[in-house]
């Protein structure tokens, strides 16, 4: 499912950028058909410019996203725990919260884009050169959505993740078993949870390593992943590429917990 969404995400964060790249075109054009007064307006409504320019592309891609996350909780619930899942008006409106919050944050990351361009484009316009924002764009574009492509990951991550905890909790699953890669990028929080070191850096804490992964919510609840995030939601941190997935009590057992 991670690696489903890590795909969802990049290809959301190129039809932005896509989107981008077809407005700065436009606004150029505009710069280059005006005078002065009217490119200091253009100027002017650059970075609210963008986000319009993306704004039902982007708004509708994050809800089919969102929806995609849902359907593959309920799916997993059925298919591995012989469990229907049902989302309530209260999940409608944690899941409500959740996505406005995350494209006002993708929208704040395409206005931040047109405030380094419109601060870059004024320079041109004021110093009489021609414009000509390519090598800016370029480099522009390679930070800014390959950041931006993580951001939607880790939202829509967190959010399949706090629906999951809702839902085990609403079936009365206490278990947890922890997921994901081990690599030379896993983070210490991570490696030490997977039960492989055997020591925490300062400001991570977890009550108590287990070889089997297998963890209560409420040894969850006590875990630090030392970023301020929560666990729970955020597993190892910004960005984490691995998951709580909750099991039965019987499934526990037999992975051998409590060891």
């Amino acid at each position: 499912m991670m690696a489903d969404l890590e795909e969802a995400s990049k290809r959301l964060a190129e039809l932005i950028e896509k989107n981008v790249s077809r407005a700065i075109q436009r606004i150029v054009t505009e710069l280059d058909d005006v005078q002065a007064l009217e490119q200091a307006n253009v100027l002017n409504n650059l970075p609210e410019a963008l986000v319009e320019a993306n704004l039902e592309d982007v708004a509708q891609r994050l809800e089919e996203l969102f929806a995609e996350e849902l359907e593959a909780i309920r799916s997993e619930f059925r298919t591995r725990l012989n469990t229907e899942v049902t989302y309530s008006d209260v999940d409608a409106t944690l899941i409500t919260g959740l996505l406005d919050s995350y494209e006002q944050a993708t929208f704040a990351t395409i206005r931040e884009v047109g405030i380094d361009l419109q601060a870059e484009l004024t320079r041109q316009v004021i110093t009489g050169q021609t414009i000509n924002i390519d090598d800016f764009y370029d480099t522009l574009s390679a930070r800014t959505f390959r950041n931006l492509a993580t951001e939607i990951e880790t939202a829509t991550a967190a959010m399949s993740r706090a629906v999951t905890a809702r839902k085990a909790d609403e079936a009365g699953l206490t278990y947890y078993r922890y997921f994901g890669p081990n690599d030379s990028v896993t983070r210490p929080f991570c490696d030490y949870v997977l039960g492989d070191i055997a020591k925490l850096p300062k400001r991570v804490e977890v009550p108590v390593q287990r070889d089997s992964r297998v963890y209560t919510r409420d040894e969850i609840d006590q875990m630090s992943n030392g970023q301020g995030l929560d666990v729970l939601t955020y597993c190892g941190g910004w960005n984490c590429r691995h998951q709580w997935r909750p099991i039965t009590e019987e499934e526990a057992k037999r992975l051998g917990y409590p060891s």
